[in-house]
């Protein structure tokens, strides 16, 4: 697996964090399957898209924000602030212990970007916009998780 390579600027007391978003080679979920490479990601890098908790659409919902993705083969990795420090110190816990922080997506998509695979009768979405990131317990995407703890001024190291 390759992690994204950004430069990290924690300054004031962030938690960052590398994680896997999405993986092509997942399969679908419910008959729905998202075409990584039509993923729209000029939100997310143009200042970043929420982290919620369980989609949860409300305003103190936001626990963070999305702050550089791409994806990387068959994956869709970045790299994500955690704002809430209750959040950010059970999510270290979690990892502490080796259990796994889960992620779910939330997408735009458009009627017009979504097509039929008939031979694998499912749903696929062709082009999608990331619209938020949310902290669940079971994702519905096997792998979507966080990964590690981004060390302060210090960049992830690529891994195969």
């Amino acid at each position: 697996m390759t992690r994204c390579n950004h430069e990290l600027n924690l300054g004031t007391k962030k938690m960052m964090y590398t994680a896997i978003f999405a993986q092509d080679a997942t399969g679908s979920v419910d008959g729905r399957r998202v075409r990584l490479s039509g993923m729209d990601l000029d939100r997310v890098n143009g200042g970043g898209v929420p982290i919620l908790t369980n989609h949860s659409t409300l305003f103190e919902g936001v626990k963070g924000k999305v702050i550089k993705a791409e994806v990387v083969g068959h994956k869709l990795i970045g790299l994500i602030d955690v704002y809430d420090k209750d959040l950010a110190d059970m999510i270290n816990s979690r990892m502490e212990k080796g259990s796994e922080v889960g992620l779910s997506v939330g997408l735009g998509v458009r009627f017009k970007d979504v097509d039929w695979d008939k031979e694998k009768r499912e749903i696929v979405y062709e082009k999608s916009t990331l619209t938020e990131l949310s902290l669940v317990a079971t994702p519905a995407l096997t792998g979507a998780k966080i990964l590690e703890k981004a060390e302060e001024n210090k960049q992830p190291e690529p891994t195969t």
